[in-house]
């Protein structure tokens, strides 16, 4: 494959095999595109600010100086209009606004960038142009224009906009949202704005004092009265650090509001100050200065900047202010629950577009010979090749029963026998594990328990977990990875009691594989050109980091098998801000300066906003999902480029996401349905 940037493949006919099916998608279509020019302006502010305040002295300046052309403004700084500017080419402006009870003054700065010719985006969504800058500017200055105004009176958080219209409580002092996100697409022939609705978590605008109660977990506001521990503190102020609240007080203040830095290290009622020469305490100031008395002085005050404590009880948290930490456990069963929405309430939502579709027949499962079914569940089966489980050990990190124990480890064996695996030590060592302890010694100790009773090399560690925290999993996981190197598998405590036995084969199915087993393969027939010709599938990712700390990993397995069931992975830390998998080239020329393997290149994205709905109920699986095997390659797809969406999986509840392929470069000529 040449390092040389190539053009992208084009579309190679749409696929025939399948039957054919009508569904609705997200999308609607313009139906009217302007011909006319569309005037691009660059504005600078000084100095700079939030796009919220953007917007305000924006709408200033328009209301001054623009006259009656329409402007199109995208919060930060370009500008687009119908009409040329009525000032030039050039400008500048002094805009005054009033905020917070104080006089601003802003420079603004305009000058024109291009004009947009319109009919480039005309004759390109008719296949008679190549995609340019001007093309792409166009499209972004639709986008700016669909926003506007939903952008005056919703929050906006990345690219979605929100609002408390539609709203439920969430655990810790928070409230989910239900916003949306609409963006313009070219598709063949016409214009479409996709349109999906999504959820995010947003402080609630409550009181300070009730937003603490919610934090920590408490039942009401009088458990505070026993004083916040330190522990409890430090909570607080992970939590509620830059935290925007405005005071209740004040008149003069209520549009005014305040960043909270830190809490302070002692309650109300030990922090005094000097006032008009007299030495006094937080409570007698309000009490005598503006007619309050304070409920709460064993409570901590804010601290919004040196030297100003301001007692929890008249501060209220500023509306709209979305969470960007974390979500924890029970926080994300809040957001599950209320974003997770069947099929027909989702689609009930948006107005849908509907397109031709086809669903694929479904791939034939191989399992043991002695299977007596295809279907992908292990009642009637047996694995592919099961292995010889012979030295293993389990940790236990929960004061359990020892009977409880063994009696889960009896039932997992006799599951794993019952599905073609072998288990010669039906007695594994049982270590009783510390979840607060050294989670390092703990799995090196099962090792080698494991190793003496075996007299072998051990082969798996089994481990019970007390709860589903992801600090302990990746403890043992890189443990077992990197440190001993010995498979591991977790269970959460929970399942020791109520385990089915649905549960116990899905635990059969994970441990084979990880001891190099085979659970079942794709009938052959039906992958032709990976069974006529020896081919490897491979698989890449790379993970960007969370923030500029964070190490930027490239991720890849590749098939070793001629099933291609079985793959290899390795993982690299690659350097600061590449985002290119490297030595792919060096790694063929490892095995053979002359190997040159033809290529097929297909990104697989799942981020995407495009969601797709039965219109006939016949057509839907149990959930109301399109059906597994569902393929769309057209009227929402590139207008020319090779491209299309696939369901490959089905969903036990919410809407389904179909994956979305795009063949960037292809050597072996796949056409639509033999890829």
């Amino acid at each position: 494959m040449s390092s040389n940037i190539t053009d992208l493949v084009k579309r190679p006919g749409l696929g025939r095999i399948g039957r054919p099916i009508r569904i609705r998608a997200n999308f609607f279509k313009i139906t009217s595109l302007t011909n006319t020019n569309i005037h691009h302006y660059d504005l600078m502010i000084t100095p700079q600010v939030p796009p919220t305040l953007n917007r305000r002295v924006f709408s200033q300046f328009e209301a001054l100086h623009a006259g009656d052309v329409k402007l199109v403004f995208d919060g930060r700084k370009n500008i687009f209009t119908s009409r040329p500017l009525p000032f030039g080419d050039n400008s500048t402006f002094n805009i005054s606004l009033q905020n917070n009870s104080r006089q601003y003054t802003f420079e603004l700065i305009i000058k024109k960038v291009a004009v947009i010719d319109m009919n480039e985006l005309h004759r390109f969504i008719y296949g008679n142009w190549r995609s340019s800058a001007n093309i792409l500017t166009g499209i972004m200055a639709l986008n700016v224009l669909i926003r506007q105004k939903p952008s005056l009176t919703c929050k906006a958080v990345g690219r979605s906009l929100y609002t408390n219209q539609i709203s439920q409580a969430c655990f810790g002092g928070l409230e989910v949202w239900q916003g949306f996100r609409q963006s313009v697409k070219p598709t063949p022939g016409r214009m479409m704005i996709n349109v999906d609705v999504s959820a995010t978590a947003f402080y609630e605008s409550c009181n300070l004092v009730h937003m603490v109660v919610k934090i920590l977990e408490l039942r009401n506001i009088d458990d505070l009265r026993r004083g916040i521990m330190d522990r409890d503190r430090l909570k607080l102020e992970r939590v509620l650090k830059n935290l925007k609240i405005r005071i209740t007080y004040r008149e003069d203040y209520s549009e005014r509001s305040f960043k909270i830095i830190k809490l302070t290290n002692t309650p109300m009622s030990n922090i005094t100050f000097d006032f008009d020469s007299v030495r006094t305490d937080i409570a007698t100031y309000f009490q005598n200065t503006y007619n309050i008395s304070l409920q709460y002085s064993f409570l901590p005050c804010v601290i919004i900047r040196k030297d100003v404590n301001l007692p929890l009880e008249i501060c209220k948290v500023v509306e709209g202010q979305p969470y960007i930490r974390r979500l924890n456990e029970r926080q994300t069963a809040d957001m599950i629950k209320f974003s997770c929405q069947p099929p027909h309430i989702r689609a009930n939502k948006i107005r849908q577009a509907v397109v031709p579709a086809r669903i694929l027949p479904a791939l034939t499962i191989r399992f043991h010979p002695s299977s007596r079914t295809a279907a992908f569940n292990l009642r009637d089966n047996k694995v592919a090749n099961g292995i010889t489980l012979g030295s293993w050990s389990c940790v236990v990190f929960e004061n359990f029963a020892m009977q409880a124990i063994q009696h889960f480890i009896r039932e997992l064996i006799n599951t794993c026998q019952n599905t073609g695996m072998k288990v010669l030590n039906k007695n594994p060592p049982i270590i009783q594990g510390n979840p607060q302890g050294n989670i390092e010694q703990i799995l090196k100790q099962a090792w080698i328990k494991a190793g003496n009773m075996a007299r072998s090399l051990p082969q798996l560690i089994f481990c019970i977990l007390p709860n589903t925290g992801v600090l302990m999993y990746a403890e043992i996981k890189r443990v077992g990875d990197t440190v001993i190197g010995v498979a591991t598998q977790c269970v959460q405590s929970k399942h020791i009691f109520q385990a089915k036995r649905q549960y116990y084969a899905n635990l059969c199915l994970k441990m084979n594989v990880k001891l190099s087993g085979m659970n079942s393969f794709i009938e052959p027939s039906q992958m032709q050109f990976v069974s006529k010709r020896l081919t490897i599938i491979m698989g890449a990712h790379f993970t960007s980091g969370g923030n500029e700390t964070c190490l930027r990993i490239a991720a890849l397995c590749a098939s070793i098998d001629a099933k291609v069931y079985r793959y290899a992975t390795i993982t690299h830390v690659q350097a600061d801000r590449l985002e290119i998998i490297t030595d792919l080239a060096a790694a063929c020329n490892a095995l053979d300066v002359s190997y040159k393997p033809t290529i097929t290149f297909v990104v697989i994205q799942k981020g995407h906003h495009t969601h797709f709905f039965p219109v006939n109920k016949k057509d839907s699986d149990n959930t109301g999902n399109c059906p597994v095997g569902t393929v769309v390659e057209s009227t929402i797809t590139h207008l020319f480029e090779f491209d299309f969406y696939l369901q490959s999986h089905a969903v036990i509840q919410g809407t389904l996401r179909l994956t979305h392929y795009y063949v960037l470069y292809d050597e072996n000529r796949f056409n639509a349905d033999s890829l």
